[in-house]
Parts: structure tokens; sequence; C-alpha cells
């Protein structure tokens, strides 16, 4: 982007408050470029934008003899995706800098400023530092007035030859070239935010009041030692340029320009649908007609630089009609997402993704809709309400145990195996095996999730021997703890409902179409949990009471990540098992947990749905990309982020504030559950409704179990007929 043009504007005296709309705005396209950085440079911390690069740093802290140190290094990243990273060879230990500013030299090269603090015994001690673009030391301005010490600086700002303005949150300082203050100005209220140069003698300030959640913005005329009176604007205030006199800010929903001399404050460019997060801006410039932005990405590891340019004028030329429901106002096509599995309204995982998709994407935008089908925490929603719809989403998110086994039955999804096969990035080899085993039928998959856990029932292995056991062990077990003092981690009724699944697995077989519910097996079990000594209210006990070595302790967990073998001794006090539901066969069973996104087949734009999808299942969270070295890597769907993951988990040094060297062994203890992940079974759910339904009387004491069996056998048995 070429030097900006700065002219001289007016003070502003009069408060604004409205927009002006009277005006048409100029229509504006955009262009950016996403710049996606491997874990060797994140976390980076944006610093700014030059005309031809960006500029980013990194900061290592360490400690040495109970002191605290950091390193800081600077790099540069040029506007181009086939570039990469340049260190400009300017790094320093323990001064850090608080502001950071990047403008044009006289050759056209970037020229950099850094404000320097250093604390030491008499105080804060600044001073600015200056670099061209590559690195190359130019110059060192000592900043010599007292009152700096006690300010938090975090703003600076190149005056042209008059020197440099320097921002407090209370004050505004104006320095010379020779570091010596020239004037302050005292923020008027809230804190002092952003400040831009208009002229060769004339800056603009802006300033937040917390209290009443408004900005403002005074002109500062620095020679004449004068602040023009607040006018009230959108945003924060903290982004602040200058074009030929006019001042440009920002907020969520678009970028402002106002005239000084008239005090009118109109909308430049609309940010509404272009993926642009004002509070993740590090630095907007305006010049020659254009817009920049320089922002984070979504996602931990992503940068992106946007330029607004204004739209040339068509002419007599037909512009391209694009129905809006189907294409924004760039031509891409959109690609309807439904979530079933979160909170209306709620800011997801999801979402994020989402985003950072439609930042890379030319050709397709994923809007989340709300087609009012409900959700998974809704009591009492008939999924067959989203089959009997009129219209339907291209993606639909939700659990395996909620929706999907009922859409593959009722024909609504498509097999994604075709697109996987075809696809450059991914393939059916490249998903773990729990995966394919939860979402694939007859060599067909409906859905796929990006990472997964898996549940159990967890204790202490000193106490509970090896993974697996029967219902009969189960219940064994449960009997002769269920009267000790240490109380019970699960209720009478949970007990039920964990042995259920197994029991109706042992006691029906859907193919045949027979079904035995009067034999000794369930009877049994039904008997012996209704005669369990345990209340319906559950007893949690103290955390460090568990830890007690004679303390006994049987609980509910969820496996969702490589380091929850250590999490698990961490909380049990000494070794824990995975000990699994109890199975039919003793073997140990899991039970499979995921979020997923399916394809509807009535969609038409299935490649698009496909490429989001893809995307959803390669896009890296932050404990994959390196960016908490305390948190292990989740269980990912694909093999090579799982492997990934692995490597990463092995470097973990501390879980929960306790040092805590993960190993391969205890990694090992998650990866040997994957054979034994099973989802949970649809199919039985009818027949448990009758099950429930019938065993009641017997639990409260009104009829016999062999009455009730009878009973139960009947009607599963009708079921069973009406259901071939």
């Amino acid at each position: 982007m070429a030097a900006l043009v700065l002219l001289s504007g007016c003070g502003i005296a009069d408060v604004q408050t409205e927009v002006d709309d009277l005006t048409e705005p100029q229509q504006y396209g955009e262009s950016s470029e996403v710049f996606r950085f491997s874990g060797e440079y994140c976390p980076l911390y944006l610093a700014g934008a030059g005309d031809s690069c960006f500029y980013f740093y990194q900061r290592t802290d360490w400690e040495d003899d109970g002191h605290a140190y950091w390193t800081t290094e600077f790099f540069r990243q040029a506007y181009s995706r086939d570039s990469e990273p340049e260190s400009i060879n300017i790094s320093f230990e323990n001064p850090f800098h608080t502001a950071f500013f990047v403008s044009a030299g006289e050759d056209g090269k970037d020229l950099l400023y850094l404000l320097m603090m250093e604390e030491t015994d008499e105080g804060r001690e600044y001073r600015i530092v200056i670099y061209t673009g590559d690195g190359v030391f130019r110059e060192e301005i000592p900043l010599s007035d007292e009152a700096l010490s006690d300010a938090a600086v975090f703003k600076l700002l190149p005056l042209g030859e008059d020197g440099f303005g320097i921002l407090a949150h209370e004050k505004l300082f104006i320095v010379d070239r020779l570091g010596k203050t020239q004037a302050v100005f005292k923020c008027p209220e809230g804190s002092f935010q952003g400040m831009a140069c208009i002229s060769n003698d004339e800056m603009v300030v802006t300033y937040y009041d917390g209290e009443s959640r408004s900005a403002s913005l005074s002109v500062v005329e620095w020679n004449k030692d004068r602040m023009s009176e607040g006018c009230k604007i959108k945003g924060d205030g903290q982004l602040l340029s200058c074009e030929e006199g006019n001042i440009c800010f920002m907020d969520t929903q678009a970028i402002y320009e106002m005239d000084p001399e008239t005090k009118v404050i109109r909308e430049k460019i609309s940010l509404e649908g272009r993926n642009v997060f004002p509070d993740r801006t590090a630095d907007m410039k305006v010049g020659d007609g254009e817009t920049v932005l320089l922002c984070y990405g979504t996602d931990s590891n992503a940068v992106k630089y946007i330029v607004f340019s204004p739209e040339e004028e068509n002419g007599e030329e037909e512009t391209l009609q694009l129905d809006a429901a189907d294409y924004d106002q760039y031509g891409r096509r959109f690609v309807y997402v439904y979530d079933y599995y979160s909170w209306t309204g709620e800011k997801t995982e999801l979402g994020n993704i989402i985003d950072a998709f439609n930042e890379q994407s030319d050709s397709y935008q994923v809007v989340l809709k709300d087609y009012g089908y409900g959700n998974r925490y809704d009591e009492g929603v008939d999924p067959l309400k989203i089959i009997t719809a009129e219209e339907f989403p291209d993606l639909i998110f939700s659990m395996q145990t909620s929706l999907i086994d009922i859409f593959r039955e009722k024909d609504c999804l498509e097999d994604l195996t075709p697109y996987i096969e075809s696809s450059e990035n991914i393939s059916v080899s490249d998903i773990v095996d729990p995966v394919l085993n939860a979402y694939s039928v007859q060599g067909k998959i409906y859905a796929l999730p990006r990472t997964f856990q898996m549940e159990t029932l967890m204790g202490k292995r000193s106490q509970m021997g090896e993974p697996g056991w029967t219902v009969d062990e189960f219940l064994s077990w449960i009997e002769t703890h269920a009267d000790m003092d240490n109380g019970m981690s699960l209720t009478k009724d949970r007990v039920y409902d964990l042995c259920m699944e197994t029991l109706l697995d042992s006691c029906v077989d859907m193919e045949s179409g027979e079904a035995d519910f009067i034999g000794g097996t369930f009877k049994s079990a039904a008997v012996r949990i209704n005669e369990l000594n345990l209340g319906n209210g559950l007893q949690i006990p103290d955390p460090e009471e568990i830890k007690n070595p004679d303390s006994w302790y049987i609980v509910e967990a969820a496996v969702g990540n490589l380091g929850r073998a250590v999490y698990a001794e961490i909380e049990l006090g000494e070794e824990g098992v995975f000990k699994g539901y109890p199975g039919k066969d003793g073997e140990p069973v899991y039970y499979f947990e995921a979020a997923a996104l399916s394809i509807f087949r009535t969609s038409d734009v299935k490649e698009g749905a496909f490429e989001f999808l893809e995307y959803y299942l390669m896009y890296q969270g932050e404990d994959i990309s390196g960016q908490y070295q305390n948190i292990t890597p989740k269980l990912y769907t694909l093999k090579s982020y799982l492997e990934k993951g692995i490597s990463l988990a092995l470097q973990v040094e501390s879980m929960w504030g306790e040092p805590c060297a993960v190993t391969q062994e205890q990694i090992d203890k998650v990866l040997a559950l994957f054979p034994y992940v099973v989802p949970r079974k649809e199919k039985y759910e009818e027949i448990r409704v009758i099950v429930d339904e019938e065993l009641q009387p017997f639990f409260d004491g009104q009829k016999d179990i062999d009455t009730v069996c009878e009973i139960i056998q009947s009607k599963v048995k009708i079921y069973l007929e009406e259901s071939k």
C-alpha cells in the first residue's frame, strides 16, 4: 500500500452521537491473504502492518535463580502465500517493548519504532529505538521525563520532525526528537485508547469511559497546547487511522469515517458478513483510497491481511445477478449448517472453525442457520421433526447417540466414503478405528467428528483389578461396597442404567426376533439392583479422602485426551484403571461419544459441504498446535493428528499445577481402550421404554418379579414381530 497522504483538519467542538446515513457509502471490494504458521512460530504476537509485509514477534519466558526473564525476537512476513517468515535480527532480553509502530521511510522502505521500557531501582526507564524494516539499527532516543516512570505507556506515534506522541492510559505525552517532553494532555474521562496523526501539527486521540461504555474522540494541536472537546464515536476507539484529513475508526459493524471540519460520521465499509473481528485486529491503515486490516485468524496460528479497495463503476455493464439465499455479495456459495449439539446462540469451537474456513475459502461461505428443530438439550424434541421439515440444512452437527442412526435409517444422510476416496488430503485409512466403527455401516460412512471421547467406569487398580467385568461381577462389586462409610458415587438408578444396555444385549436378538426376559439372567439382575443399599441421591466423596489408600472409589469418567491416565493418578492418589462398563462376556466396554458432522442427501452443494467437513477434520486445536504445553492433546479422528498429539503429550511436564511428566506407558493405557469402544445401541430404545415402564411396579413393591417379567416378555415379542 502506498504511503499515507495526510492533510490538516480542524478541531471538534460539538458532540456527535449519530452516524450520518444520508450519503450513499462507497462500495468496497475485499481481497485477503490468510497465513498459517507452524508451531515453530507459535504463539506469535502481531506488531504492525507495513507496505509490503507485516511484523510479529515471539516472547520466551524463563526463570533463573527465582527471577523472571524473557527474550523477544521479531519476524516479518511478506504479503504472499508462498513466502516464509523471516527473522529480522531484532531481539532483546529483559527490557521489553510496550509499543510498536510501522511507517514508510524516505526511501520507501519501512521504519520500525519500538518504545522500550526497563524496570530500574529508580523506576521505569523508557527509550525509543528505531530500526529499518530489515532490522538495521538507526537511532536510540532516551526519554527524560520522570513522569513517564509512573505511567503505563502502551502506544507510540511518530509526528514527523516534531517528535512523538506517547500514550498512557491517563496522559498523552508529546516529546521532541531529543526525548524531551514538550506538552502533556490529561485524559478528559475514562482512559486513552488510540491516536493517529492528522497533519503536521494535529493529531486525534480517543478515550473510553467504562461506566457509560462509550468512546470519544478529540483533536490535539500540540504546538498550541490545545485539545478539543470530545465527540462520541462508534466502537472503543482503539484502532484509528487518517486519510486526506478524514479520521477512520471501527467497531463490530463497520469501519467509519469522520470529517473533522463538518463533524459528520458516515459508514465507510460495512463489516457484515466479512469475517473481520475488531477485537482481534492489530493494525488498521488507510491511504490511496484503500483500507488495510491486519488481524488474527480465528485459530491460534493464523493471521489475516485484508485490503478493502473501492469498487470500480461498472457503467452500462450488467452485474452478476445471484440468488441472495444461495450466494454472498462476493459470489461465494452458502453452505448451511444446523447445530443440534450446542446451546442456541452459544459461541462454540464449531463456530470458530466456521469462521476460520470462511476466511480462506474463495468459493464457499459456511453459515450456522437456526431451522427451529431444537437441540439435544430440549426435552421431548422429536428427531422426526427434522426429517419431515420443509427445508433442510446442508450439514448437521449432532451426537451419535441422538440423531445420526435415525437419519441413516431414514436414508437422509450422504455416504461420505466416495468424497474421502477422491480427497487429496485424507483417506479412509487415515481415520482411527473407533470412529470408523461408530459411524460406518456396510462400508458407508455417515458422519465424522474431529475429536472423540470414551465413556468408562474408573477406579483404583489396587481395588478393581484389570479392565472388564460382567453384569454379575459389577453388581457383586457394588454389593460389597454399598454399605461402607465412604459413600457411593453411583446411585441406584444409575446402576440400573449401566446394567440395562448389556442385559438387553443378552436377552434380545433383533435379527431373529427372539427375546428372553423370563430366564434367570434378567430376573436375577433386576432383583439384585432392587436390593442394593443405595439411595438415589448422589454422594460425592471429599477429593482428599479419595486419595486415602483405604478409601474405595468408583466413578464414571470421560477419556477424551492422551493424558487421562495421568489425570486419573492425580485424582485417585495411585494408579487408576479404566474398568469399563459391564459387558456380556466380561470384556471391557467403553462407549463412544462425539459430536460429528453429517451431510444431508437433500443438499445441492455437497461438494462445498464436504470441503468444509474436510477442513473441520483437519483443523488443529490449540492443544495440537503447540500453544499450551501443560495440556495433553485430545483424541483426534485423523491418525496423523493423533500421532502428533502423542509426541506433544510426551513433552508435558505439569498438570493441574503439579509437576508430572507424561510417559508412553500412560498414553498406551488410553490407546488400549480403542479395540473395545462401541457406540450406544439405539436399536434398543423402544424395548428399553417397555422394560422401564413395566419394571417400575416391581421396584415400587406393587408386583412380583415373575409377573413383571412375563408382561415384559409378551410386549417385547409383539414389538419384535411388528418390527420385522
